[in-house]
């Protein structure tokens, strides 16, 4: 389940803060170590066009754009060092989920007390009162009035809340109140239709109501989005049953028998895992979407030394919340706090030497303090711990095509990335590396290979015309 947002959209880390808490559903919240923005610059000589430079825009992984505000830049400059504000984020995160829970309501309570008068307050406090507190205990308990309550409770709040709509019409059908389910249910799939679950339940409720061939519509839904669900290709077996469609049935149900013993294989495997015995890693991840939201309130009324507190607490609870990060990475480098930042990135790897995205911004840090060689260091850190995983190397090449430095290796870097994930883009990459080095026939077929792929990609057949240009 997703924490809904509790901040306006009011500039970038904000609008970050509020995406990380409810990302929209076509949106990738993450692009990695190798997401950069590129231009060529082209120098014509007499009757012979070169390919000069590639000049890049270098940044760490980008959540929200938008402009510097007033507060930004004030509270950027007046805020105090990383561990200091207020009271400084303990760099020991709570080990159990009841500290988890209580940290998350006091944080919403504080942010309430402060702001009654922001709407966003209240949906903080809704947010958390649903999704640590009331909701979570009744629905475990089968109380599914009480859960209705709750649920009915948080969408008033904020009628959009993700996650909200699915337990509320799962009361309603618990409870016999078909009709009522199918509305929310309709409501859920409306809000996110590239939720599996959300169709899935749509058709179970339709499913009561004997309409089966609803029914069928809805879970044919649910296993364009998830293919492997397996309860969706049992509800298909059985409505196709009820409609006289043996053969469909048939064929669903068999496909039913498949999943389901890969799913069962695979929750005997989890069960095995020690680092999944517990809800502690998915509380975590809940509390920290918490104090981003939190962060995210206290930005909009200029408070940015308590929202810079709260991201960090949100960065130290949850190694997964890029968000926080990136939002704390932008309040550094507007206000010039670069040594802040690097203080801030090096106590994270310490915290978290497991952490990709950690040294991601390490790196960029040093590449802004023009400790290329440091930074080199950060982002080979990335290869170590993924080497079959081409972040790593695509924040090396970039690293070397801006620096100009060590061209040679950024070729062998570039192959070793389309090795990994052959796109378009990745030979594009590999083709402006052999161009800098002077190699314009490995430059020349590695855009025909991304061309090959992507025919329409006016990028690749731009540089392709330029190369033959070249004598």
């Amino acid at each position: 389940m997703e924490t809904p947002s509790a901040s306006p959209a009011r500039g970038p880390e904000q609008k970050a803060a509020r995406e990380q808490i409810n990302p929209p559903r076509s949106r990738e919240v993450h692009r990695g170590a190798g997401s950069r923005r590129g231009r060529l610059l082209l120098i014509g000589a007499g009757g012979c066009v070169v390919l000069a430079a590639l000049v890049l825009v270098w940044s760490p992984p980008r959540t929200a754009d938008g402009a510097e505000t007033r507060a930004d830049a004030q509270g950027a400059k007046s805020s105090a060092p990383p561990g200091s504000s207020p009271a400084g984020p303990s760099t020991v995160p709570p080990t159990t989920v009841k500290a988890l829970k209580q940290e998350a309501a006091e944080v919403a309570a504080r942010v309430l007390r402060e702001f009654p008068q922001d709407p966003n307050s209240h949906a903080l406090k809704g947010s958390v009162c649903y999704f640590h507190g009331d909701m979570a205990v009744a629905w475990e308990r089968g109380q599914f009035e009480k859960v209705v309550a709750v649920c009915r409770r948080a969408l008033k709040l904020n009628p959009n809340m993700p996650g909200a709509h699915i337990p509320l019409g799962r009361s309603l059908m618990a409870l016999g109140r078909t009709g009522e389910s199918i509305a929310v249910m309709q409501q859920a799939v409306n809000l996110s239709p590239k939720s599996s679950d959300a169709h899935f339940y749509l058709g179970q409720a339709y499913m009561q109501l004997k309409e089966y061939g609803q029914a069928q519509e809805s879970f044919r839904r649910c296993i364009r989005v998830k293919p492997s669900h397996a309860q969706a290709h049992y509800g298909l077996a059985t409505a196709s049953a009820r409609l006289g469609q043996r053969d469909q049935a048939k064929q669903y149900q068999e496909k039913f028998r498949r999943l389901r013993a890969a799913e069962m294989e695979a929750l005997e495997a989890l069960r095995r895992s020690p680092s999944t015995v517990s809800g502690l890693a998915q509380e975590r991840a809940k509390t920290a979407k918490a104090y981003t939201g939190a962060a995210g309130i206290y930005r909009s009324h200029g408070n940015v030394q308590q929202a810079e507190h709260l991201w960090q607490k949100a960065a130290i609870i949850d190694p997964k919340n890029t968000v926080c990060r990136a939002a704390l990475m932008a309040l550094y480098r507007r206000g010039n706090r670069l040594a802040d930042a690097l203080a801030f990135c090096k106590k994270l790897t310490q915290l978290q030497p497991k952490n990709t995205v950690n040294y991601v911004h390490l790196g960029d840090v040093y590449f802004r303090q023009r400790r290329y060689d440091e930074a080199e260091q950060a982002y080979q850190k990335i290869v170590e711990l993924g080497p079959d995983k081409p972040e790593g190397y695509l924040a090396l090449v970039y690293l070397h095509l801006r620096t100009g430095r060590k061209l040679p290796e950024a070729k062998v870097l570039a192959s070793k990335v389309i090795e990994l994930k052959p796109t378009p883009r990745h030979y594009f990459l590999l083709a402006t590396v052999c161009s800098r080095s002077g190699d314009r026939a490995s430059a020349l077929a590695a855009v025909e290979r991304a061309l090959k792929m992507d025919p329409d990609n006016a990028q690749c057949r731009r540089l392709r015309e330029l190369l033959r240009k070249e004598r």
